[in-house]
């Protein structure tokens, strides 16, 4: 199980935790996220334009978008003002009360498609809940999912640090 996560990311890249892991489970809020590991999977990807999807506090607040642009030099596409209505709707009325409605569906895959129109090479998925309704699949595009990465680099920094499978 080690060598298996340890080819998915490289922790010589972090530096050595001074403390035991603590995981993070919610990393969007009205005044801050954390885009610390979807960049270098991005630029992995060999992608400039990235389109991204999340919350509108993560989509049209500039603390995301700006980190992504200025330290990662990514260029950042997201979608217009009425899908990003859409796109925070169906997240905080249906996602997270559990709720997975095939209309949603189809209009995450129109954002995501017309992200790709507008020349994103890939899709970040900014909001933990996004991956219940949106994939590698209903993209065509490299998908980076946020909860996943953000994931697998925990369970790294843990095994990292002495901890059992």
């Amino acid at each position: 199980m080690t060598r298996w996560l340890t080819q998915i990311l490289d922790l010589s890249r972090f530096p050595p935790p001074r403390f035991p892991p603590l995981v993070k489970t919610s990393y969007v809020s009205k005044r801050a996220t954390s885009p610390f590991l979807p960049p270098d999977r991005v630029r992995a990807a060999g992608l400039q334009t990235i389109g991204l999807l999340g919350t509108r506090f993560t989509m049209e607040q500039d603390l995301y978008r700006d980190r992504l642009e200025a330290k990662y030099g990514l260029k950042v596409i997201v979608p217009p003002e009425a899908d990003r209505q859409l796109a925070h709707r169906v997240i905080y009325e249906e996602l997270c009360h559990g709720r997975v409605i095939d209309a949603s569906r189809a209009e995450y895959r129109r954002i995501a498609a017309d992200l790709r129109s507008r020349g994103c090479g890939g899709v970040i998925l900014g909001c933990t809940e996004i991956a219940m309704r949106l994939g590698p699949e209903d993209v065509k595009a490299p998908v980076f999912d946020t909860a996943t990465i953000h994931a697998e680099a925990a369970a790294l920094c843990a095994l990292a640090n002495g901890a059992s499978v």
